[in-house]
C-alpha cells in the first residue's frame, strides 16, 4: 500500500509539473502576442497620425489655392468694374457677357478696356494667335 502510495504521490507530481510547463508556455506564448499587438497598434497609430498630418497639409494648401482665386475673382470683377465705367461702357459691357461665356472676342475686348482703364492709353489686339495660341500644345507642354 506504501508503493502505491509512493506511485500515486509521483505521478500527481509529474502531472502537476507538466501542468506547470503548459501553463508557463501558455502565459509567455500570451505576453508575446500581447506585445506583438501593442506594437502593431502603435504602429497603427503613427500612421493614422501621419494621415490626419497629410490631410491637414492638403486642406491648408486647398483653403489658400481658394482664397488666391477668389482675390484673383475679386480683382477680375473690379477690372470689369472698371472697363464697363470708360468710355464705350455699353459696348463693353456688351461684350463683357462674351468675357463670361468665353468668347474670343470678348477676351480681346476686356483685355483692351482693362488696359485703358488701368493704363489710361490704348492698347492693340493681336490679329494673329500668340505663340502658345497656334491651335497646338505650348512647347513647355509634355505629351504621355
Amino acid at each position: 500500500a506504501r508503493k502505491l502510495g509512493s506511485r500515486l504521490v509521483a505521478a500527481m507530481a509529474i502531472v502537476a509539473w507538466k501542468a506547470h510547463i503548459h501553463s508557463a508556455k501558455a502565459e509567455k506564448a500570451a505576453a508575446q502576442l500581447a506585445e506583438r499587438l501593442e506594437n502593431e497598434r502603435h504602429g497603427l497609430e503613427e500612421k493614422l497620425a501621419q494621415a490626419y498630418d497629410q490631410a491637414d497639409q492638403a486642406v491648408a494648401s486647398m483653403q489658400r489655392e481658394l482664397r488666391t482665386k477668389e482675390l484673383l475673382a475679386a480683382d477680375l470683377r473690379e477690372v470689369y468694374d472698371q472697363a464697363s465705367r470708360t468710355a464705350g461702357g455699353a459696348q463693353t459691357a456688351s461684350r463683357g457677357s462674351e468675357f463670361r461665356h468665353g468668347g474670343a472676342a470678348g477676351t480681346v475686348a476686356m483685355a483692351n478696356v482693362a488696359a485703358q482703364a488701368l493704363l489710361g492709353g490704348q492698347s492693340v489686339a493681336r490679329g494673329s494667335p500668340g505663340p502658345n495660341q497656334a491651335g497646338g500644345p505650348s512647347g513647355g507642354s509634355r505629351r504621355r
